[in-house]
């Protein structure tokens, strides 16, 4: 055993030599909870969501790309949901520095985009009934959207039926939990297809 402060063996009087070994198990960007590049920059393998990346992420791509293609370019909140799960996972990519993606990871950031889309529309509808007292109005709009989507119905009487259900407290409410399906499936198309095409890209 070497002795601290000891410069020469007390027996052998040969000089003592201490040597400190580095830690064998340097602690990982993971076990950290950083998210460092790695050597060869994007170049990891990722199937299961880092939340604290995810989060961010979603919110983001909402604020970038649904809310300006629908409130200013007018486009519809399908392709606009679309784009911005596409645009969730290029963020989160970004973010965790994982190139290869699979598609049903990039649907599952994709699906959480869509539901902080829903999310922020509930919120905009609430805040426009209570404050604004549009509510008769936003209901109005969309009974209106639902009429031209019945436009071309064959059945008059029928499609009279449909529009009085639609008029109800359930009927709006089956209305709303439609809208909240068509924005997780078409935020989940583009993550989906956001994390196919850059893995794609990331091949040799």
């Amino acid at each position: 055993m070497v002795e601290e402060g000891v410069a020469f063996c007390a027996q052998c009087r040969s000089p003592q030599i201490r040597v400190v070994g580095a830690s064998s198990t340097p602690e990982s960007p993971l076990a950290t909870g950083l998210s460092q590049p790695p050597a060869g920059g994007y170049a990891l393998t990722s199937r299961v969501i880092q939340w604290s990346h995810a989060w961010p992420s979603a919110a983001l791509a909402v604020l970038i790309a649904a809310f300006p293609l629908t409130l200013i370019l007018g486009v519809p909140p399908g392709p606009s949901m679309l784009a911005a799960g596409f645009l969730c996972v290029v963020l989160y990519r970004r973010r965790t520095y994982a190139a290869r993606l699979t598609a049903g990871l990039g649907a599952r950031l994709g699906a959480i985009c869509g539901a902080m889309g829903f999310g922020a529309l509930l919120v905009a509808l609430a805040v426009g009934a209570s404050v604004f007292h549009s509510g008769a109005k936003i209901r109005q709009d969309m009974v209106d959207l639902i009429q031209r989507s019945l436009a071309n119905a064959p059945d008059e009487q029928t499609k009279a039926q449909v529009l009085d259900f639609f008029q109800t407290p359930a009927g709006l409410a089956v209305a709303l939990l439609g809208v909240a399906v068509g924005f997780l499936i078409f935020s989940g198309l583009g993550g989906a297809l956001g994390a196919a095409l850059l893995r794609r890209k990331q091949r040799p």
